[in-house]
């Protein structure tokens, strides 16, 4: 009699074990296991390559109103950026690294190319936030899509280069998901750009044309020679319409532009340096747009509240 009281007893405590642990899987959401890979310099940007391709895969089916679906890319990498939010652990099934090649055959250049971690792991996705998160993004973007002003200007040694080529290769990248683009060409004729973009400057221009974020490139090609005064210098600033200072900062430095570099067009190596920090520019873009879109629909339903409560005292 006491074992089988003793047998009734776990019984009752492993079921209420498993009660509690189903709550809590339900309270956070349906966990489900998805394998994916990625390879980057090291394993911890692997690991967050990988939880992109699993965020990525899950969205795949999600659905859209035919009249948002030009945007599905755009909501698809925004979530990706977040992937870490929607992943509650990961097991790595395998890792391998792989050297670079040039710099392995050319020990003596002692190159800083550590090569490529390749990670393939299995990631447990709250798949139930995902669709929330991709819900209220569906309808941000139903109200509102996000609109970003890119002010760019180019000096080729000591000269304004007219059009920003920095600012081109943006534009046309923030295209590709849906995301209409305002650049110099846009902007009054009673602004003057001729020298550094500032921020107060590119604030003010935002405001007059309605932008929810703006970005301001700066490059230069400075004369080939050796040293500090030869080169490329390419700055990249993310900004807020609502904010006093840039959210995010960028920037990448060539140092002695080669008499090779010099004999090819400056436009050339500038795009390659825009080129480079687009992926930070894009993943702070990602993170950046939602609550920057927001905020812009608040200031526009309290304008049209106001507009309407004089509407009413009027009468």
């Amino acid at each position: 009699m006491g074992n089988k009281t003793q047998f009734y007893g776990t019984v009752s405590l492993l079921l209420a074990l498993s009660l509690s642990v189903c709550q809590s899987v339900s309270a956070a959401g349906v966990l489900t296991p998805m394998q994916a890979s990625g390879e980057a310099p090291s394993v911890d940007e692997a690991v967050k390559a990988a939880y992109g391709r699993a965020i990525r895969a899950a969205t795949r089916q999600f659905p859209l109103e035919s009249s948002g679906e030009k945007f599905r890319l755009l909501l698809t990498e925004t979530i990706a950026a977040s992937a870490g939010d929607f992943i509650s652990s990961h097991e790595i099934l395998n890792k391998r690294h792989e050297q670079d090649e040039y710099a392995a055959r050319h020990p003596e250049l002692k190159l800083d190319r550590p090569g490529l971690w390749q990670v393939q792991l299995e990631a447990k996705v709250d798949v139930s936030a995902l669709r929330k998160r991709w819900a209220e993004l569906s309808e941000l973007l139903a109200k509102r899509a996000p609109v970003v002003l890119v002010l760019g200007q180019d000096v080729v040694e000591g000269q304004p280069a007219g059009e920003s080529v920095s600012a081109d290769v943006i534009s046309k990248v923030l295209g590709k998901f849906s995301v209409e683009t305002l650049t110099n060409k846009d902007i009054s004729e009673g602004s003057d750009l001729s020298g550094a973009v500032t921020y107060q400057q590119a604030l003010a221009i935002a405001g007059e044309l309605n932008a929810d974020l703006f970005i301001i490139a700066q490059a230069k090609a400075l004369p080939a020679g050796e040293g500090s005064s030869s080169g490329f210098e390419t700055s990249v600033e993310l900004c807020r319409n609502d904010k006093d200072k840039p959210i995010e900062a960028y920037a990448n430095t060539i140092i002695n532009r080669t008499a090779e570099m010099a004999a090819e067009p400056a436009s050339h190596q500038l795009k390659i340096q825009a080129r480079i920090l687009l992926p930070k520019l894009l993943d702070g873009f990602f993170r950046a747009w939602p609550e920057a879109v927001a905020n812009s629909i608040e200031k526009m339903e309290q304008a049209e509240q106001k507009i309407s409560g004089d509407k009413d005292e009027v009468k």
